[in-house]
């Protein structure tokens, strides 16, 4: 933002401050009474829809200013911040033929309890702290398109000082609450498509004119040889009542950590690469020096925030939420998109870099709070598109299973999510299949880590004192973890079947099989021959990995994401052939008996 032009440089005063102040606060209220009553202005919503228009005209600017000096590395930082918000409020406001766009009704007052942070402003040739400065980087990308698209600047003001006279191209319009305004009119109707990649700004005008050509603009920083602006926080001017001494070089970018779910394999991977990060995490191990009880949490020297409150009110309402699969669903995409906005609150503008939980990227991302960020996500499942699909091909095949329709996500989410990956700096996941179903989908930003083993000796096996060799599912019995395909697959073979999980609500789940169920607490790897897992759709095989480290044989769906490790057998997922001819070879040192 820039306060109304001067023709020249002159050292500041108070008295010119609060002069400055009072006569800005009536130019406010003139304007106010003026598009309240005499004129109303309105906020153009989104269409709910995707942007169809074609592009007239598109505008990119770098984000971070490398000719900036190292004292002003916060304002920077801050000035990010602001266009992540702007740019949110402005993207995909569609404009009818002949109606007026105005930038401050359409972004709002700028207020910090909207997050707002602390940015440059110019004014009077001056580079000052301010809150909400740096937003005329996105108003000078929008008059640039709009006088590239052909459109009529209804209102534009100029800089008190050009930041970069090298683009003669670049259209100057700078802001101030609410009186400094950019106005746009056009004859057609327009939308905006305004984003930021984690170094640029990009600016799109679409248009209803379709035969208009798209005009693509590139733009650099400040010119390292243009005449550097005063700055407040460089400026030696002593006896300037906006001088404050020079401050230590910041460090330029920090981390932050948006976790969820504990894995082995991503605590590993963020203590070798992520160790100085800000952590922010749903619980941590002890609490006031207590420990907590419960699933294992992740573990840094001091986390930057913990959301207990947050935590505690998930495991109500997952209590709450039964076994009933759907709703169960949908109360942990809700905590999720609880757990997400109480981390958005707590980033800070020097996060350019987020580590996040895949499950939490899809409500950021429509947060806008990723914006202007290097972002890596910490993968763990299938996209949501793709489970839905897996999990709708089984149900043609066992259509009277609840367990296969109970999983449907938001279409605008699983859009998000899609988008959100595609977009990532780097995707790190563990599981084999995850990483080949992103690179089948054309986002080859994946490294792939190796799934952390657990320690577990070689079972004791005891052949002669069985009379049946022993089987386990480590799975619920549910159909979209397989159960049908090895009900199927198991008749006719003299074994016992140890099912660890939930059993099945239907009696006639294992029909004619020597059942037992367990938990995975209990001494099962002794007792397995085979460790089968039939399944569509496993993000967590850990009981296979158990099996693995000790050596039993393992015969898994490509969907369980071990792949090609070994001990593992592969078979097609749904192939209740496959699965049996597999379960007999692995049995082979044992007379199993085959019905007729």
């Amino acid at each position: 933002m820039s306060s109304p032009a001067t023709s020249a440089w002159r050292l500041p005063t108070r008295s010119q401050a609060v002069s400055i102040w009072l006569r800005s606060r009536g130019l406010m209220l003139v304007r106010a009474w003026h598009d309240w009553v005499q004129a109303p202005v309105r906020r153009w919503p989104a269409p709910g829809d995707d942007l169809e228009l074609p592009v007239v005209s598109e505008w990119r600017s770098a984000l971070w200013d490398t000719q900036a000096p190292a004292s002003e590395w916060s304002l920077v930082a801050g000035k990010v911040q602001n266009l992540r918000i702007a740019a949110q409020a402005l993207n995909g406001a569609a404009v009818p033929a002949g109606e007026t766009f105005s930038f401050w009704k359409q972004v709002g007052r700028v207020r910090r309890g909207r997050g707002f942070a602390v940015g440059r402003e110019v004014r009077a040739g001056c580079v000052i702290p301010t809150l909400g400065g740096g937003l005329c980087q996105l108003s000078n990308a929008l008059a640039t398109c709009a006088v590239q698209a052909g459109f009529t600047l209804v209102e534009r003001h100029g800089h008190s000082a050009v930041l970069d006279s090298s683009r003669p191209e670049l259209v100057d319009a700078t802001l101030f609450w609410n009186y400094v305004d950019l106005r746009i009119r056009s004859d057609q109707h327009w939308q905006i498509e305004a984003m930021l990649t984690d170094t640029e700004l990009i600016v799109r005008l679409r248009g209803t004119a379709a035969q208009r050509k798209s005009t693509i603009i590139p733009v650099a920083p400040r010119s390292p040889d243009g005449e550097p602006l005063r700055g407040c926080l460089s400026c030696d001017e002593r006896a300037c009542f906006r001088h404050r001494p020079p401050e230590q070089q910041l460090t330029r970018g920090t981390t932050a950590l948006l976790l969820d779910t504990w894995t082995p394999e991503f605590e590993r991977h963020l203590h070798e690469h992520a160790m100085q990060a800000d952590a922010l995490v749903p619980r941590a191990q002890r609490f006031k020096g207590l420990p907590v009880p419960g699933r294992a949490s992740w573990h840094f020297p001091s986390p930057y925030h913990v959301a207990w409150w947050t935590f505690l009110l998930r495991a109500i309402h997952s209590r709450l939420a039964g076994r009933d699969g759907g709703k169960r669903q949908a109360t942990v995409m809700n905590e999720q998109r609880r757990l997400a906005a109480a981390y958005a609150r707590r980033l800070r503008p020097q996060h350019t870099h987020v580590i996040v939980d895949q499950a939490l990227l899809p409500h950021l991302a429509m947060a806008g709070v990723l914006q202007g960020r290097k972002v890596t996500v910490l993968a763990h499942s299938l996209p949501m598109h793709e489970i839905e699909r897996r999990l709708d091909e089984a149900s043609l095949r066992w259509p009277d299973e609840p367990s296969l329709k109970d999983f449907r996500a938001d279409p605008v989410l699983a859009r998000e999510e899609e988008l959100a990956l595609r977009r990532a700096h780097e995707i790190v996941c563990s599981h084999r299949e995850l990483a080949a179903c992103l690179r089948r989908d054309g986002i080859h930003q994946v490294q792939l880590i190796d799934w952390a083993m657990p320690d577990a000796a070689p079972p004791a096996w005891a052949r002669a004192a069985k009379e049946r060799p022993a089987i386990v599912f480590p799975c619920s019995a549910l159909a979209r973890k397989g159960q049908r395909e090895l009900a199927q697959a198991l008749r006719g073979i003299d074994a016992d079947l140890l099912v660890l999980g939930t059993p099945s609500a239907r009696p006639d789940a294992w029909p004619g099989l020597h059942v037992t169920h367990a938990s995975h607490a209990t001494g099962w790897l002794a007792r397995a021959d085979v460790v089968v897992m039939p399944a569509h759709i496993e993000h967590s095989p850990r009981a296979a990995l158990r099996a693995i480290a000790a050596g039993v044989p393992v015969i898994a769906t490509a969907a369980c994401g071990l792949e090609s490790m070994p001990g593992v057998q592969t078979v097609p997922a749904g192939d209740a052939d496959a699965l049996r001819a597999a379960i007999i070879d692995a049995l082979h040192g044992w007379p199993a008996r085959l019905q007729a």
